[in-house]
């Protein structure tokens, strides 16, 4: 069965620059992305997505294969550009000017002039395309295969995902071989600095160190810096450690902690708003919370949502009931980086004395391990 994750893909802080001209303000652009496109049609609105801020910031409608996207920013970050038909390309913001050059078919893979942080980008990008349509291929056979479950010829099918599952597991080692060599040579910057916090899993400590050192203070004290930072200093949580305290703001500001909570079982769940598997979830979880609430079950919810009211329209909309805080750092949280939460959901379940002794994929998983737990206290 394929574990569906929300990988967890956000960065940097969009901010208005506002220059004096004697006692009048006004606003300069620094930034100007321009788009030159084929094959879409006139009046297609395209949006502009600030992953870091998990919002749209801006759209546009396409007229005669052009459009511009223009604004202000303090610090480089990564950006989507998409359509509603689900056409995307992913691009850095700096200030510069930036040409876009692209097709309806292969929208993708554009061709982005104009910034050296895009030039490095393109350049591994495009190293990695073929492999990306070959993962997505073998990922879209996979899912067929499991549609087979319970029927005829299912022992063949079981076989061949194994096979196909191999093969994916193969391209990603390939994938992340490729993504380390672009730390290991490119001079460094916001996009080499933010490839080593998405690979921060894949490393040891020691080659995560190694890397780290290779960056200047300036990027090290970057949010996905400090991240990365947090990953070396702390070892991973695994079953049997003592749990490690975090906080996060609750939804009227006031900052609540782990160790506020005390009830004989406590559920740290780490998720977000956008996140479709956590949502998905969320009815499981209702469910088992009223069940077990009143046995000493609780449930503390840390949301990695960079925006505040998603979070709280997601809150009230699945009925979580239990304690909610939020990091708006989204997915730089400090607090999750304690926990190596680098894709959620991502569920922890904590006793009495403070020891994590389980960790949690699924609400029919907390259920059977949470029957198991208080059979044995009522015994």
């Amino acid at each position: 069965m394929i574990k569906v994750i929300c990988n967890i893909f956000l960065f940097i802080c969009l901010s208005i620059a506002i220059v004096s001209c004697n006692t009048k303000k006004e606003l300069i652009d620094d930034y100007i992305i321009s788009l030159e496109v084929e094959g879409f049609e006139d009046s297609t609105q395209v949006y502009f997505f600030h992953l870091d801020k998990s919002e749209f910031i801006d759209s546009a409608f396409i007229k005669d294969g052009k459009l511009q996207f223009k604004g202000n920013t303090n610090e480089p970050f990564l950006a989507r550009i998409q359509t509603i038909n689900g056409k995307l390309l992913l691009l850095w913001v700096d200030s510069s000017k930036i040409t876009v050059n692209g097709t309806f078919d292969n929208f993708i893979n554009s061709t982005i002039k104009g910034s050296s942080l895009n030039t490095v980008m393109t350049k591994y990008r495009d190293m990695q395309s073929e492999m990306a349509s070959r993962r997505d291929s073998i990922m879209r056979q996979m899912v067929q295969l499991m549609s087979l479950e319970g029927k005829e010829g299912e022992s063949e099918a079981k076989r061949k995902y194994s096979e196909l599952n191999g093969q994916a597991n193969e391209l990603d080692k390939q994938t992340v071989k490729i993504r380390i060599n672009s730390i290991v040579n490119e001079d460094p910057s916001y996009y080499t600095i933010a490839e080593l916090f998405y690979l921060r899993n894949d490393l040891s400590k020691d080659s995560l160190q190694l890397l780290f050192t290779k960056f200047p203070e300036s990027l090290r004290n970057t949010k996905k810096g400090i991240v990365i930072k947090t990953y070396i200093d702390n070892k991973a949580i695994e079953i049997g450690d003592h749990f490690i305290d975090i906080e996060g703001n609750e939804s009227d500001g006031n900052i609540r902690k782990l160790s506020d909570l005390k009830a004989n079982y406590i559920l740290l769940d780490f998720w977000a708003s956008w996140c479709s598997p956590c949502r998905q979830e969320n009815p499981q979880l209702v469910k088992v919370y009223k069940t077990f609430k009143d046995r000493g079950f609780e449930i503390y919810g840390f949301s990695i949502d960079a925006n505040h009211n998603a979070w709280l329209k997601a809150v009230v909309k699945d009925s979580l009931s239990w304690t909610n805080v939020q990091d708006a750092n989204g997915s730089n949280s400090t607090m999750a980086a304690f926990y190596n939460v680098r894709a959620i959901p991502a569920k922890f379940l904590i006793n009495s004395k403070g020891i994590v002794i389980a960790k949690i994929w699924s609400g029919g998983d907390l259920e059977r391990v949470l029957n198991d737990e208080f059979k044995t206290v009522s015994h």
